[in-house]
């Protein structure tokens, strides 16, 4: 698999989702570590469903995971799909996984309002929204803090 190819083989890969990069753990030592991780997650499969961890399905050095959380509605509590996660084990264990939010129906990268903003860098002066949908020539940003006082909220 190159680096473009779908983490769960199931066609090509999301643009919006991170590119892997090269691969520089030899594969068959990056493969086994990962496939240790995954037995040790069935291994204790129970105790994460009852706090609401679902392995929703693993790839190719991937896993994605739902997470429950119980909400009331109507006088009941049902259980909702609050998170989606999908983890990379891209060059695993030289770098940590790569948590990518996911929508928990298509399996696609959320929304970017999901994602974790960006810090600040003052080179977008401090006016681009979360509801602003992000280019390559305007990154998706969260206001500094000096903009946020100024403002006085």
């Amino acid at each position: 698999m190159d680096s473009t190819e779908s983490p769960d083989g199931h066609g090509s890969r999301d643009p919006t989702v991170h590119v892997r990069g090269p691969l520089l753990v030899p594969p068959d030592v990056t493969r086994a570590k990962f496939q240790e991780q995954v037995d040790r997650w069935h291994a204790n499969a129970d105790a994460y469903a009852r706090r609401g961890w679902l392995l929703l399905s693993t790839g190719d050095l991937s896993v994605d995971i739902g997470f429950l959380q119980n909400v009331a509605m109507g006088g009941r509590t049902i259980p909702v799909m609050t998170a989606c996660v999908r983890l990379d084990y891209w060059n695993f264990d030289l770098w940590p996984p790569s948590p990518t939010f996911l929508d928990p129906v298509t399996r696609q990268s959320a929304p970017s309002s999901t994602s974790t903003p960006r810090r600040c860098n003052h080179s977008c002066a401090c006016q681009v929204s979360a509801s602003t949908t992000p280019t390559p020539s305007t990154p998706e940003t969260i206001g500094c803090s000096t903009a946020i006082f100024a403002k006085g909220t």
